[in-house]
């Protein structure tokens, strides 16, 4: 199991004509997260919203400055996935390329 830290905070939405217009369960994982916001703070969360919580992938606290991009998601198994079949896929058609290759160079005729 991998060690990360989390931070999960409440989240004031504010519009600048209706005022707050409602809350949002904000969730941070990786060491940046640890220290990021206090109670009272400014804060833009960009996201993902996934079963009740806001996923913050980038956020900015416009009170103390400090910025915070979340853990990549790296490749990921689709993608990991997708390049090795594209591999595989050109591995074969320059296996079949190599092959009328061959047997082009075999045919030619070997003298009188």
């Amino acid at each position: 199991m991998e060690d990360v830290s989390r931070l999960t905070f409440r989240l004031e939405q504010h519009d600048p004509y209706a005022g707050r217009t409602g809350l949002v369960t904000v969730r941070m994982r990786g060491d940046q997260a640890i220290g990021f916001v206090t109670e009272g703070d400014w804060v833009e969360v960009q996201g993902r919203s996934k079963r009740g919580f806001l996923d913050a992938k980038r956020a900015f606290n416009h009170t103390s400055g400090a910025q915070f991009r979340g853990p990549s998601a790296g490749w990921g198994a689709a993608g990991i996935t997708a390049v090795v079949i594209f591999v595989l896929l050109i591995l074969s058609v320059m296996a079949v390329i190599i092959t009328k290759i061959v047997s082009a160079i075999s045919t030619f005729p070997t003298g009188p």
